[in-house]
């Protein structure tokens, strides 16, 4: 999605990495010294007590040592030179924050703002407020002078105004009135910034009024507020939002479901209907004791697993074991993961950390020292102190890849071993890290970034008394090294619904070029977004199989998994690594991209016996006649002006797709697009065409065109991937958000509101909003549980839609 990380997420490392392993490669000494895996039995003794600490093998042990050698006696200069860069980081000396990119993200917002994308200009705001020094009024950042915070309190008053447009009036609040703060704390009185403090002052009235405030002299005839009143609000928000501080548990605020009969008690992340078994050919693997329905809850864990306290205390888990991915870090609070509209603060120090915003419990956590019922107590925010740890490298561990996760896991875990009162019964150092099937090449480059990560750590540790600093120094980068390799082999992609947004060029540095920036453009299109990465090594134990009988959902830091198909008492439970069947039609490229990351030769059904081996060839004929076909159905040079026209030009396009075969049904080639996303982006386009024309004639019959292209893709993921799919779902609620957009209300396809129309396919879109809502709730249930499929419907679904249908 909106990628604002695309110039700060540094190729530092890899290029450092990839020029050492080339180094080696092209030396033979080197090579036969550094890249082998053959054990010397006298580096590492038996029980050796870094083996024990770090939770490894000597074979690990040795192959990581050979690289700490070559590190300290043939390395680059470059690579000799990193820790040099590591001091300056840690410093602190070294500051992140632009005033220069902070306005280039409230411009960019500004245009959005204009066109209608709130969404996105409240995205472009908050990115902003990463970049902006002195944002907060209560930081203790180094800023210098208090002139740098105009930036941020402009980006706060703009994200206020989209705030107050989707009435979402206590987030508008915080915003508008830090912005009136951090105005108010520059004593400008020049005209422009008189008109700004108005408006705002406006805003904080309006909410306060809808939020019913007490405690509060009569806002209402104050025309201009002061500094003190000012600080006055954002207490009694304050106050208002943490009535009590008593019984704060950040747990309460996620909607973690119990799997069906209850927890099982070996492995906790899993249903007690489940059970682990373990055999040569499958390895572990998980097995249904008892039936499971479609929408059943089978496993619910968080990052890391389950920690379980002695003496009945319930179970807890890691706070910051799930890391959000950069491109996600203005959209997601840091600590909870919770999506974002106001952001309560964000780091002063680096670009990566933003939070909630009262009333959040997550913001009630980290608000320290705070009492309700004294308004003049001196409070502040606290950061995770896993955040403390890693932020000053941020800009180091963007650039390592899984590197980044790995820090994050061997932190947290190191911190965890020191507190005896917790003991988790399975654990991340239980997950396989298959060594063994690693090339030496890629173990090269983990290892050389395990040390790297090492470094780090060993200027943001306080190492036990039984280790030398040194060993400890050992420790941490052995554990590194073995966590990137579970990381490949064990992790899991959070993936969430978002709108995209089609920015990114801006983003590394375009200008943003809106030629008609008061004219609202379509819904933009919903689609499936990786968020986060982490490790949950109860629901690691599910197998593979390119037709899964699972799905996976995340709630926080938790990762649900429900049931999608019928699963009886004996059946072995499958979750989907990644390649699905009917998105990777080729058996043998599923099979190749598994055994590159997981080192397994998928027998799946789907991969054991796919319905036809024959190869796909396609000539350079063929490849020029389609791209032709795609350039003359998408270019506004050609544009259909009936349905009959373009109809031809789809059927065209499709049968240019398609290599005839005798052994079973046509295939189609072009593996980078299907029918049905062709048929969605013909009719965006149109949208987009029609959104730029003045001639209302013109306008209708484009809409009419493009919203019947999006029609057919709905029809398409109907019969391709079936009505229970999450597919079919969020494309039939893409074609109800842009429908409602254009027309209002759901057309009646009788003439009184869109004669030119034909009627969709019935079994795919039912013709009554009744019924296709209801359709909607059953499929979302399945996927996401009543709770999450009722939230995710009405964020997303036209309200006037919901409201009148559900």
């Amino acid at each position: 999605m909106y990628n604002h990380k695309s110039d700060s997420a540094s190729l530092l490392w890899s290029r450092l990495v990839d020029n050492e392993l080339k180094r080696v490669v092209t030396d033979p000494h080197l090579k036969l010294r550094v890249l082998s895996k053959h054990i010397n039995p006298n580096q590492f003794p038996e029980h050796d007590p870094v083996v024990s600490e770090a939770h490894s093998s000597t074979e690990a042990a040795a192959f990581y040592k050979n690289v700490l050698s070559y590190v300290s006696e043939d390395a680059s200069d470059a690579l000799r030179r990193l820790p040099d860069f590591i001091d300056d980081l840690a410093s602190g000396n070294v500051d992140m924050k632009s005033t220069s990119k902070a306005a280039h993200y409230r411009r960019l917002g500004n245009q959005l703002f204009k066109v209608g994308d709130m969404a996105n200009a409240a995205t472009a705001y908050r990115t902003g407020l990463l970049h902006a020094p002195a944002a907060y009024p209560y930081s203790t950042a180094r800023a210098s002078g208090l002139e740098l915070s105009v930036e941020a309190a402009l980006l706060h008053g703009n994200l206020s105004a989209v705030l107050a447009h989707k009435q979402l009036w206590s987030e508008c609040l915080w915003e508008a009135n830090i912005a009136l703060e951090l105005h108010l704390l520059r004593s400008a009185t020049d005209k422009a910034h008189l008109q700004t403090m108005n408006r705002l002052w406006s805003r904080v009235k309006k909410c306060c009024t809808c939020l019913k405030l007490e405690s509060l002299p009569n806002l209402a005839q104050i025309s201009s507020p002061n500094l003190e009143l000012v600080t006055l609000i954002r207490e009694n928000f304050l106050s208002w939002s943490f009535p009590d501080r008593t019984n704060s548990n950040s747990e309460c605020q996620f909607n973690v479901p119990v799997p069906q009969y209850g927890y099982n008690e070996m492995y906790p992340g899993l249903s007690a209907g489940l059970k682990v078994e373990n055999s040569i050919k499958k390895g572990r693997h998980v097995v249904a004791t008892k039936d499971f329905q479609p929408g059943d809850v089978i496993a619910a864990e968080p990052a890391c697993g389950w920690y379980m306290p002695p003496n009945g205390v319930e179970p807890g888990y890691l706070p910051g074991a799930l890391l959000l991915l950069p491109a996600q870090r203005m959209n997601r609070c840091t600590a909870c993961l919770a999506p974002l509209q106001a952001v309560g603060f964000v780091c002063p120090d680096c670009l990566d950390a933003a939070y909630c915003a009262p009333p959040s419990e997550c913001f009630k956590e980290h608000c320290s020292q705070f009492d309700a019922s004294n308004r003049s107590s001196q409070w502040r925010f606290t950061q995770p102190r896993w955040h403390s740890a890693e932020c000053r490298f941020m800009f180091l561990l963007n650039s390592t890849g899984l590197g980044h996760p790995s820090f994050r896991i061997a932190w947290l875990l190191r911190f965890a071993q020191k507190q005896p009162q917790t003991r988790s019964s399975v654990t991340v150092d239980s997950l396989v890290d298959h060594y063994k099937k690693f090339v030496p090449e890629d173990l090269f480059q983990y290892a050389l970034t395990a040390w790297l990560l090492s470094c780090l750590m060993a200027k943001c540790a306080t190492y036990d008394d039984r280790l030398t600093s040194e060993n400890a120094k050992l420790v941490d980068g052995l554990r590194c090294f073995d966590i990137l390799r579970r990381l490949q082999c064990n992790a899991h992609a959070v993936v969430e619904i978002q709108e995209e947004c089609p920015l990114e060029g801006d983003l590394q540095g375009n200008d943003l070029s809106l030629t008609r920036e008061q004219t609202p453009f379509p819904p933009r299109r919903l689609e499936q977004v990786r968020m986060a990465t982490g490790l949950f090594p109860c629901i690691s134990m599910f197998n593979h199989s390119c037709d899964p009988s699972i799905f996976n959902t995340f709630e926080g830091p938790y990762l649900i998994v429900r049931c999608i198909k019928p699963i009886k008492q004996a059946d072995e439970v499958r979750n989907c690594y990644g390649p699905h069947y009917l998105h990777h039609p080729s058996a043998d490229s599923r099979r190749q991209l598994l055994r590159q990351q997981y080192f397994f030769d998928c027998d799946c059904v789907q991969c054991a016996h796919p319905k036809c081996q024959c190869a796909k060839e396609v000539t350079d004929e063929a490849r020029e006649s389609w791209n032709k076909a795609c350039d003359e159905v998408l270019s506004n040079c050609y544009l259909p002006t009936t349905f009959d026209e373009l109809q031809q030009r789809i059927r065209t396009l499709e049968q240019r797709g398609t290599v005839r075969c005798d052994k079973c049904s046509d295939h189609w080639w072009p593996t980078e697009d299907s029918l049905g996303s062709l048929m969605d982006a013909i009719g965006r386009r149109y949208l987009s065409f029609a959104n730029e024309t003045s001639e209302p004639a013109c306008r209708m019959n484009l809409n009419t065109l493009g919203l019947w292209c999006l029609q057919q893709s709905v029809s398409w993921t109907y019969r391709f991937f079936g009505l229970n799919s999450s597919e079919y779902l969020w494309e039939v609620v893409n074609l109800i958000r842009v429908t409602i957009f254009l027309f209002k209300k759901w057309p009646s396809y009788c003439g009184d509101v869109v004669d030119k129309l034909p009627p969709p396919d019935a079994e795919a879109i039912p013709s009554s909003p009744k019924a296709l809502c209801a359709r909607l709730n059953q499929v979302a249930r399945i996927f996401y549980g009543e709770v999450k499929a009722s939230e995710l419907l009405t964020r997303f679904m036209p309200s006037s839609f919901i409201d009148t249908k559900l």
